[in-house]
């Protein structure tokens, strides 16, 4: 499996519980679009001080107080790949905020891609957040999932995977696709 917009559009949402894999599975679609040529940057969450994490290749790494740094790029990349870690985290006082939701509404006219990370729990109680915005369009990565994470998506999930680390479930317009993760660097 690999994100094609054209299949399955161009908002991506990586969900799971702590430790299941989140960063990992941005750093391997950071990866992928690098490799396909596409600029890409990385926002991390609140509990990331270290901008300089590994396995991101040659993205831009940004912390939610960079929004000139943010802006910048967006206006000489619009095809730009974001990709938000823990976006559970960033608050509705986050500076950050209205940047990334304009971003989100444009992907579309501007042929860029926006995927974000959320832990699971927290996304299921939230009723607004980037995360949330991108759970509504009912395309995503669950990792770990439980039977009941599927409904985060619109999907009845029947079987569940086996708990092992990168093991996910793609949801995609009601479609579930059983795949495994694996790291694009060894060191995330």
């Amino acid at each position: 499996w690999r994100w094609d917009p054209s299949d399955i559009g161009r908002r991506l949402l990586v969900s799971g519980p702590p430790g299941s894999g989140r960063t990992t599975t941005l750093a391997t679609l950071a990866r992928s679009a690098q490799e396909a040529g596409l600029p890409v940057a990385v926002i991390r969450g609140m509990g990331h001080d270290d901008r300089s994490q590994p396995g991101f290749g040659s993205a831009a790494v940004l912390s939610t107080r960079d929004v000139d740094q943010l802006i910048t790029l967006r206006q000489r990349h619009h095809d730009l790949v974001l990709l938000v870690d823990d976006a559970d985290q960033i608050g509705d006082d986050c500076a950050m905020l209205p940047v990334l939701t304009e971003i989100a509404e444009l992907v579309d006219r501007d042929r860029g891609l926006l995927g974000a990370s959320s832990n699971t729990a927290s996304l299921a109680v939230r009723f607004r957040g980037l995360d949330v915005d991108l759970a509504r369009r009912r395309t995503g990565i669950l990792l770990t999932p439980e039977r009941g994470d599927g409904d985060l998506l619109g999907a009845r999930l029947t079987d569940v995977p086996p708990r092992l680390p990168g093991r996910a479930l793609v949801v995609a317009r009601g479609d579930v696709t059983e795949v495994q993760v694996f790291a694009a660097d060894d060191r995330v």
